[in-house]
């Protein structure tokens, strides 16, 4: 074996052997709070890897001890300390793989003096690396070297083709908390290539992920000037459209587009899932059969045309194809989890059980799968048993919008069990966990009022309004509470105003203002804003309280015909009946 070899090999044994090693690859899996987690960091913050080197024997122990201090830093997030001994290992190993960890670290650290003083090495030593080019070129326009990011743009192009080779860069300045800094680079280092379509485009591209919607718009537009055909800038040009409230401009130009590129696959997608956005469902249904004639198979394609059909209240369709993904073992988890809520809409909750068992833990839709399948159970009576999974769920969930989202759904399911007692504990105790989580405390104040305490529910709804001085759901239902409870008619009046002015199509809201107003002894004023809610939203409580407020103005015909209509849709509404119970109307 060479000398050179025998040195790295026991480098590398000398590393791998080390209990400082140890510590650092058990920092990977740590869970250190700030700035990141291990655990979460970026892919180059996983443990290092070493490749045979040209190792200077007198300089192998100080290789390994900075190479050791650094990475106990890294696991410590002690960002200098860690780009000292890195970088001062990485100058006494002619290693690409340890150059590229340095820039790594130091991209991750903000340290941009040694991170491109490290790019520098590693594109020496590794000059077909088309990563290390682009880290080369972001970083070489973060430290103002201009002439060295136009090298580095100029082998990225010769490494790869331009439209890869241009959005590469943007991508990497995209990560710039400076949207106009990112952009200034950006218009730098592509001067030259001001006739490239592909470089015009990837401009455009980065334009428009700092929402610089305008100006992303007129570049898609040069980038399509220069090269009419580019699917890709055709298709950001109508999202950029869309997002400056241009619809039919953004179809328009699709429909355009596809006359002479019909075969274009990219491009009859968006335009397909433009039409979806737009609820222009027959249209856009036409679109993905066109689609899926290319490609039958495609699981993005048959969800995309399973929810279109789910929209479009076609059922059967939509079975079809989510049971087909199930076949092609393709988006398994949204097939479970779509399958679910079609069984759930046609009343089998038995079956909607099934399918929401199926969604794995790994899916995004594990959570609301989990809810919904809780909910189905306890309509089908197992609600003992949902109780003991929603605890067992909670206990073992880290995450605290899930805890809060499970804690929720139990005081929900004692309510639905008419256990409303059992619901103001599970809050309560919630309450401790979460003491001013703003959704815990509205809910435990609606429970209240149904408990008798109102001062409960008061308090609870002014501690949301504390915290959260715009929330027009708080202050409706302390308005509406107040107007109940007390006679402070002239403070409900205020806070549900405002609420409304928040906001004014709100059907609940707009209900309380007429409610309010009715306590308040203006019936005729209380009556436009209760038609107008019902009219916003058909709800049995807003009807009786139209009809309630019509019968003591005099109008006793009226608020029968408003009362019976209601019970007609349903016959055993306890609002309806309550109310006209109380003005001794027979049902």
């Amino acid at each position: 074996m060479p000398r050179t070899y025998i040195h790295n090999a026991r480098l590398l044994m000398a590393i791998l052997i080390s209990p400082v090693f140890s510590l650092v690859l058990s920092g990977c899996a740590s869970t250190v709070p700030v700035p990141m987690t291990i655990a979460s960091a970026p892919y180059y913050l996983d443990q290092p890897r070493i490749r045979p080197a040209q190792i200077n024997p007198s300089t192998e122990d100080q290789a390994i001890a900075h190479f050791l201090m650094g990475e106990v830093a890294v696991r410590n997030e002690d960002w200098p300390v860690a780009m000292q001994h890195l970088t001062a290992a990485a100058d006494l190993i002619d290693d690409a793989v340890l150059a590229e960890r340095v820039v790594h670290i130091g991209v991750y650290a903000k340290d941009n003096a040694h991170a491109y003083q490290a790019s520098q090495r590693w594109v020496a030593l590794a000059p077909d690396n088309v990563e290390a080019w682009q880290f080369n070129a972001m970083l070489a326009l973060r430290v103002n070297d201009l002439p060295q990011a136009r090298t580095a743009m100029r082998a990225i192009l010769a490494l790869t083709d331009d439209a890869k080779g241009f959005m590469s860069v943007a991508t990497l300045l995209a990560i710039e908390s400076d949207a106009t800094l990112a952009l200034q680079r950006m218009a730098e280092l592509i001067v030259d290539y001001r006739s490239n379509p592909h470089a015009l485009f990837a401009y455009a591209s980065l334009a428009a992920i700092f929402q610089r919607y305008e100006a992303a718009l007129h570049l898609s537009k040069a980038a399509l000037t220069l090269k009419p055909d580019l699917s890709a800038a055709l298709i950001l040009q109508a999202r950029l459209l869309r997002q400056l409230d241009q619809t039919e401009a953004a179809l328009a130009l699709l429909e355009k587009a596809l006359l002479t590129q019909p075969k274009d696959f990219e491009l009859r997608s968006a335009y397909a899932l433009l039409l979806m956005s737009s609820k222009r469902y027959p249209q856009a249904s036409e679109q993905y059969q066109l689609l899926l004639q290319q490609a039958p198979n495609d699981g993005d394609l048959l969800l995309s045309d399973a929810l279109l059909a789910m929209d479009m209240g076609r059922t059967v369709v939509a079975e079809k194809q989510l049971r087909k993904m199930l076949a092609l073992n393709q988006r398994s988890d949204e097939a479970h989890y779509f399958l679910g809520r079609l069984a759930e809409g046609s009343g089998s909750d038995a079956a909607a059980i099934t399918a929401y068992q199926a969604v794995s833990e790994e899916s995004k839709y594990v959570l609301e799968a989990r809810l919904r399948m809780l909910h189905a159970m306890a309509r089908v009576g197992k609600i003992n048993d949902a109780l003991i999974l929603i605890q067992q769920w909670r206990a073992n969930e880290i995450t605290d919008a899930f805890r809060i989202r499970f804690w929720l759904t139990e005081a929900q399911l004692f309510r639905e069990a008419k256990k409303t007692e059992e619901a103001f504990a599970a809050l309560t105790t919630a309450l401790k966990e979460y003491p001013d989580n703003g959704d815990i405390l509205y809910n435990r104040a609606l429970i209240a009022e149904t408990l008798g305490q109102p001062l409960v529910a008061e308090a609870d709804l002014r501690a949301v309004l504390k915290k959260e001085p715009e929330n027009a759901s708080a202050m409706n239902a302390l308005g509406y509470l107040l107007a109940n409870h007390t006679t402070r008619y002239q403070e409900a009046f205020m806070l549900v105003d405002k609420a409304l002015k928040l906001k004014p199509d709100d059907a609940a809201i707009t209900d309380s203002l007429g409610w309010v107003l009715y306590r308040m002894g203006k019936y005729r004023e209380a009556a436009i804003f209760l038609k107008r809610a019902l009219i916003l939203q058909y709800d049995t409580e807003i009807a009786a309280h139209l009809g309630e407020v019509l019968w003591v103005a005099g109008e006793h015909q009226a608020a029968e015909m408003i009362w019976r209509k209601a019970l007609e849709q349903t016959p055993n509404d306890t609002h309806v009946r309550d109310t006209m119970r109380q003005f001794n109307v027979p049902f």
